[in-house]
């Protein structure tokens, strides 16, 4: 069980007369049957920076809004995962390895991408016909970007600080008894997954939703949106496993209408949340579906007395509970 801290309350019934505890006590009781809001929590692609990723969050406000179908407020948050260049790169592939056995020891691809050569660009650009027009042009900008970012590879991805940021603020929703929606895409699959099972430690999956957008990650834990054109995670599959496709979207035309989505096809809003593809419905779905299965975690008060010592270590009063614990705690 975990025990809800911030709802903690302790009263001395040799120190504080029923009357004056009577009303905390109640107040308690009041917050254990607090179902809680819903948080939908955004977790950003690879370079992304902190304006990008809110600006993602607000697409997401602006066509889900700020109540579920059930009546419940919605609360928008980002989990920010850091972005540096290539170092998103090192660290999607980082953790890639530790969700599928294959990729151990393709530690190299990365190399290819730092010069801009290689047999992994090149098969990403033979792969996809569109991108061999400007596949020059792609090279120099990697390795411009490679040269300007070089010495940030040298250091670890900051994946364990990310981590612990992440779960510092899902304890306080959980604290909170709040229903949580995660909403990740690109390499922000990797740290919603890893974010999941974490709190999976002190909820119930009936508490905690993801809905997976352009995976990069090969395992996901709910629902996902893939288009057939996403270059970004068609390379990731060149070198290992992606979810499957589930839409198709016509191929970008450099002297066409491409109704606004990126050269890429993987842009959150720019390609996933455009209304001209059929992903947006399809992720409107989703995450209403989600959030309208969503279950408060199961709260209950509970008491027990505890034993007070002096600084001499000698029991104080011995023949009394002479404190005593009101806590709510998830069971």
């Amino acid at each position: 069980m975990t025990k809800l801290l911030l709802n903690l309350l302790l009263s001395a019934s040799v120190l504080v007369s029923t009357s004056l505890v009577a009303s905390p006590l109640q107040d308690l009781e009041e917050n254990c049957n607090n179902s809680g809001d819903t948080v939908l929590a955004f977790f950003n692609g690879v370079n992304n920076t902190v304006q990008d990723a809110d600006i993602n969050l607000w697409e997401i406000n602006r066509h889900i809004g700020n109540t579920t179908q059930n009546g419940s407020n919605i609360q928008y948050e980002k989990l920010y995962n850091y972005t540096n260049g290539f170092e998103d790169f090192v660290e999607t592939f980082e953790q890639r390895l530790k969700e599928q056995q294959a990729l151990a020891g393709r530690y190299e691809l990365f190399f290819p991408i730092l010069t801009g050569q290689g047999t992994f660009l090149n098969r990403i650009t033979s792969q996809v016909r569109e991108l061999l027009g400007w596949a020059n042009q792609f090279t120099q900008v990697l390795e411009a970007k490679a040269i300007r970012d070089l010495t940030t590879l040298l250091a670890d991805p900051p994946t364990q600080e990310n981590y612990q940021e992440h779960r510092n603020t899902i304890d306080g929703w959980i604290a909170k008894t709040q229903k949580i929606l995660f909403v990740p895409h690109s390499q922000g699959n990797l740290f919603a997954n890893n974010a999941y099972h974490y709190s999976l430690k002190s909820i119930t999956a009936d508490n905690i939703k993801i809905v997976h957008v352009a995976p990069a990650s090969p395992i996901v834990n709910g629902p996902h949106i893939l288009a057939n054109q996403d270059l970004v995670i068609n390379g990731l599959r060149l070198v290992g496993s992606v979810p499957a496709n589930t839409h198709a979207i016509s191929v970008y035309n450099i002297f066409g209408n491409n109704h606004g989505r990126d050269m890429l096809g993987h842009s959150f809003t720019e390609t996933y949340l455009n209304p001209a593809f059929p992903m947006l419905e399809t992720f409107k779905q989703q995450v209403n579906e989600s959030l309208n299965t969503l279950v408060s975690p199961r709260v209950e008060l509970v008491s027990k007395s505890i034993q007070l010592y002096d600084l001499n270590q000698n029991m104080v009063g011995k023949n009394t509970n002479s404190l005593f614990i009101k806590e709510c705690v998830i069971n």
